[in-house]
């Protein structure tokens, strides 16, 4: 898949990223499993079993799910055996999170990545987009099976809602808060953070969660224009789960990979500030919409240098053959925005598009900003648009 399929920038409403991001409280995880029972008489020192394996292979084998009958015998001779025992137990697991926000737990790595991902397919204003699993997991550097059980994670904690598409592996997704993302304060409005699709690739190379976080975090202070504050290594470790050191930590802000984003400076051992390198997400924005305001305006300057004075008769109307393409001020300013989200280039094509279907043959067009974007949503998203 290439880049061009996804939006240059992305706008991730906080009232779903900081849930998305955070920590869960402690918890443990039971899942009733199948055994084999070595204490047993007929299992007890057999030597297929605990007497040709150390403890830690033992542990490997003979625990299945009720559901399965899928239990990984430690030998083919074993897993003949009529004499073994089975016995059912719980097993436990301890998940160590720290919860800052909520008690939901946070999403794994892949379900954060990908629910980061839907925000660079193109959602329309009410935050309906579509998605093929095989782009999404070629984008993400994961397998096909991986973003569907994540699209049903992210489901079940209520982030989106999803139902088949067209072909297999393609989906219709609606992203269940996104119209709050952009409410102001006084519509009880969390605020959201823009990052561009540069950003997000970096993100996709962070080995774990917690580095994902890290990153984030670092984004949302600068946002917040917080980077000139100098913070504690306690602060910023404070929704890091409890197992992620300080030591741990300062290495990462030290590699090259945290490094390559963010530029740190040490107050002290105990205190640091951190910056986003070079243009920060909302500064590269604001360069991409005046970009494609100078496209923009280059396109119609070479549209109407073309234009001649020229008739001809259309619908029983005498009109000019080519005439020049008028766009308000206002206009203008209206579809530079939407290099904020689409390929410049490919805004330019559709006003030469528009130009030649509805200009030139003399058709109303009632928004041109609106015409615009379902030009290049039938672009970008055809199947989501001819659904």
């Amino acid at each position: 898949m290439t880049s061009e399929t996804l939006s240059n920038t992305a706008r991730i409403g906080l009232i779903d990223l900081k849930p998305a991001m955070i920590l869960a409280e402690n918890f443990k995880e039971y899942k009733k499993v199948y055994e084999i029972d070595r204490a047993a008489s007929s299992c007890s020192g057999c030597s297929y079993c605990s007497s040709a394996l150390s403890d830690e292979e033992n542990a490997l084998f003979g625990v299945a799910d009720y559901d399965t009958d899928q239990i990984r015998y430690p030998s083919e001779q074993c897993k003949n055996c009529k004499s073994k025992k089975l016995i059912k137990k719980i097993e436990t697991t301890y998940i160590n999170e720290k919860n800052m926000y909520g008690t939901p737990r946070p999403l794994k790595k892949y379900a954060l990545l990908l629910f980061i991902y839907l925000q660079f397919r193109f959602p329309d204003q009410h935050g309906f987009v579509e998605l093929d699993v095989k782009d999404a997991a070629e984008f993400l550097g994961c397998d096909a099976k991986t973003v569907k059980n994540n699209l049903h994670l992210l489901s079940s904690r209520n982030f989106i809602a999803y139902q088949k598409g067209g072909y297999p592996g393609h989906y219709y997704i609606f992203i269940s808060k996104y119209e709050e993302y952009f409410k102001n304060a006084s519509g009880y409005g969390k605020g959201y953070l823009l990052i561009t699709k540069e950003i997000f690739s970096d993100l996709i190379q962070m080995p774990t969660i917690n580095h994902i976080r890290a990153c984030l975090n670092a984004y949302i202070n600068d946002s917040k224009k917080l980077e000139h504050r100098y913070n504690t290594i306690e602060k910023l470790k404070y929704n890091l789960p409890n197992y992620v050191t300080k030591k741990e930590l300062l290495d990462f802000y030290d590699s090259k990979m945290f490094q390559h984003l963010f530029s740190i400076d040490k107050d002290n051992i105990h205190s640091i500030r951190i910056k986003v390198n070079g243009l920060s997400p909302i500064e590269t924005a604001n360069k991409l919409i005046a970009d494609c305001k100078t496209a923009i305006e280059s396109t119609l300057e070479k549209i109407n240098t073309r234009s001649d004075q020229s008739y001809a008769k259309i619908n029983g109307e005498t009109i000019l053959r080519y005439p020049p393409f008028m766009i308000r001020n206002s206009e203008i300013k209206a579809l530079s925005k939407i290099g904020r989200q689409y390929p410049i280039s490919g805004v330019t094509f559709v006003l030469e598009k528009i130009y030649q279907e509805y200009i030139v043959p003399n058709v109303p067009i009632e928004n041109l900003e609106a015409l615009t974007r379902t030009y290049l949503k039938n672009i970008f998203n055809p199947s989501f648009i001819a659904a």
